[in-house]
């Protein structure tokens, strides 16, 4: 009878795994199981830079490595996005594998790879380098934050330069409080927003000085004074430009102390593509109408201005002031030097279509990305 059992129990045993094996050739959880997986692992780099994997941000672990498994001949795509003042070098698993984006195959074994960034500024170039006041300091009251507040900006022939150290000093044996070093913004501007002098006196200067590429920078503020008692507050309303443009300071009310010189700045729109695309069912070549590129000047300013007819001129804060910039669409340029012209193919629905090939004139055709853009930079 012990025996009978034995062999019932026995054969249910072989019954059960034919059942489960036959499940298993048809489950899909079963066969994800099954899949062979590695492990990427992205060591040593700081968390300042930021490394994307297929679309999602990472972040180091305390030792500075990051992990996770892939599903072994899949293809991992790699994005790095190095710190302001850092350069991207390569990743070390190939010397030419330097592109700010990359695709890496999963073997099946672990894989270790370690992206390089340089310890430095990037030479953006030394040609057309500059540092000039961006915010003068206006008089202000003895033991409050200096007027402005004073702010500079550092640029090349390339634009903004971002990440350079600028200190402030003050030409006087004087205390000057406050925070004394301050770093370029994306902008290229630097702002000195809680320096602070105890002393009253008149025709205080600033000094602000930079060091990059190995050229010293100084340049230096206009002259404030810094009075005992409180001064009047007036109101600078800029108004919205009449036209194409931008103004500085903004659109807006802007209160300053009685005597301030604020810096006006108008700067007129260089143009933009002023068309109608449409693209055909199969997303296949895109067609525009007519390209229309308006483009404007300044003409001059209204209010008590220093220069009404120069587009950079200041104005003496002795009152409540309204000013505005006209500018004025100028009919005789036809077309700048070069522009960049931004298409955005969308179907019926208005929903953005991607990978549409798009063509203007004799250029490269260019194909859409997932938000229905292409851009043809600097078309002359």
């Amino acid at each position: 009878m012990k025996k009978y059992k034995l062999v019932i129990f026995m054969a249910s045993l072989v019954l059960i795994v034919a059942v489960l094996a036959g499940c298993t050739s048809s489950n899909p959880v079963a066969e994800e199981l099954a899949k062979q997986r590695a492990a990427l692992i992205i060591g040593e780099f700081d968390e300042i830079h930021t490394i994307t994997v297929n679309g999602t941000e990472i972040n180091p672990d305390e030792d500075g490595n990051w992990k996770d498994l892939f599903e072994v001949g899949s293809e991992v795509r790699l994005v790095v996005d190095p710190a302001p003042g850092w350069e991207f070098l390569g990743w070390d698993f190939d010397e030419n594998a330097n592109e700010l984006e990359t695709t890496i195959v999963m073997f099946d074994d672990n894989t270790r790879i370690t992206p390089t960034f340089n310890d430095g500024l990037v030479d953006v170039g030394a040609e057309g380098l500059d540092m000039e006041m961006e915010t003068q300091p206006g008089n202000t009251v003895v033991g409050e934050n200096i007027e402005g507040p004073p702010a500079v900006i550092i640029s090349n022939n390339q634009g903004p330069v971002e990440g350079v150290e600028v200190t402030v000093s003050i030409e006087s044996d004087l205390d000057l409080d406050g925070t004394m070093v301050q770093t370029t913004d994306e902008n290229g501007i630097a702002t000195f927003d809680d320096l602070v002098i105890d002393q009253v006196g008149e025709g205080y200067v600033l000094v602000f000085e930079a060091e990059f590429a190995d050229i010293p920078l100084r340049v230096d503020s206009e002259a404030f004074d810094v009075v005992e008692e409180e001064l009047d507050v007036y109101t600078l309303t800029m108004e919205e430009p009449k036209g194409e443009g931008t103004v500085t300071p903004d659109v807006g009310d802007h209160e300053f102390n009685d005597g301030t010189v604020v810096e006006l700045k108008a700067v007129p729109s260089r143009g933009e593509f002023d068309g109608v695309f449409a693209s055909n069912e199969d997303q296949g070549n895109v067609e525009s109408n007519e390209i229309r590129i308006p483009m404007w000047r300044f003409s001059h300013w209204e209010g008590d201005v220093e220069n009404r007819e120069s587009a950079e001129t200041t104005i003496t804060m002795d009152a409540d002031k309204t000013v505005r910039a006209i500018f004025v669409e100028d009919e005789e340029i036809v077309d700048p030097e070069t522009f960049d012209v931004t298409f955005v193919v969308v179907d019926g629905d208005g929903n953005p279509i991607a990978g549409a090939e798009v063509e203007l004139g004799p250029l490269t055709p260019q194909t859409t990305g997932e938000d229905g853009k292409t851009v043809f930079a600097n078309v002359p």
